[in-house]
């Protein structure tokens, strides 16, 4: 069965450059058991329209997204949240109760024959479901709680989740 594997670059994702072809995702919306998550990165570029900021904001610029395109294989994000986001997630994680996720996401890719980016892996205007996916007893949901380098400010934090 064919799968969708994306890099996406970081700093592209938070310095948009438009005649850069690098692959860019970001979630712009995320609500992990009941808990939404801020959409509080209001900086970042549209890649469509790179003299305009993408909608209201996002909550994680994407490091990598995944998926095995199956409707019941798992969705798998890795990227960069915000400090109050990281402490949200944090307190989630001492009080798991419900594990039902709900979110939208966009990543942007170049086409090299249209000269052009586009929307290329997506949910669109809809917003998708699930639950985050468990192995064994363990969630996979994971976050540091040490400050990446990039960008130097506001920090931001790594998470990971399927």
């Amino acid at each position: 069965m064919p799968e969708i594997n994306l890099d996406c670059d970081v700093q592209q994702g938070y310095d948009f450059k438009k005649d850069s072809k690098a692959t860019v995702g970001y979630v712009t919306e995320m609500i992990i058991g009941g808990q939404a998550l801020a959409v509080d990165q209001t900086t970042i570029k549209d890649p469509l329209r790179p003299d305009m900021t993408l909608g209201s904001g996002v909550v994680a610029v994407l490091s990598s997204a995944s998926w095995g395109t199956g409707p019941t294989n798992p969705m798998y994000f890795t990227g960069q949240i915000s400090a109050d986001n990281m402490q949200t997630i944090r307190a989630f994680m001492t009080k798991v109760a419900e594990i039902g996720v709900r979110f939208k996401f966009v990543c942007y890719q170049y086409d090299f024959a249209a000269g052009r980016v586009f929307k290329g892996y997506h949910s669109g205007d809809t917003q998708m479901q699930g639950s985050i996916e468990k192995k064994g007893n363990e969630l996979s949901l994971h976050f540091s709680t040490e400050p990446l380098a990039y960008p130097p400010n506001p920090k931001t934090f790594p998470i990971s989740i399927g």
